[in-house]
């Protein structure tokens, strides 16, 4: 990856690849980011805020995520539930019908 990424940016890659994976390594992490393992486990330690994260030092070990945790679930913002609108205009209308099942589906404005 090591695409000169804020720490923001890493994070939420971490973030993103823990909730996909629920297990990874530092130095797996560190090497993926091109960053030392010292970032990395701030990295953690902030995550750990926010996430139920567990770290196991040792054979075996690494960053996990806590079985018990859901994935919350990500809804559109409105900027781009009016893009899908928009766009739906210049489809049949079939998809445009697809367009708008995704829309109610994932739309913080249900309904609408």
């Amino acid at each position: 990856m090591k695409d000169n990424l804020t720490a923001y940016e890493r994070r939420e890659s971490i973030k993103a690849l823990l909730i996909k994976n629920r297990f990874a390594t530092a130095q797996e992490l560190a090497y993926r980011y091109g960053v030392s393992q010292r970032t990395i486990f701030r990295d953690i330690m902030y995550l750990s805020s926010r996430l139920p994260i567990i770290t196991k030092v040792g054979g075996g070990g690494g960053i996990f995520l806590d079985s018990d945790f859901e994935n919350p679930k990500q809804y559109l913002n409105a900027e781009e539930e009016n893009l899908l609108l928009r766009l739906s205009e210049t489809l049949s209308k079939k998809d445009k019908l697809i367009i708008h099942n995704i829309i109610n589906k994932f739309s913080v404005h249900q309904g609408k």
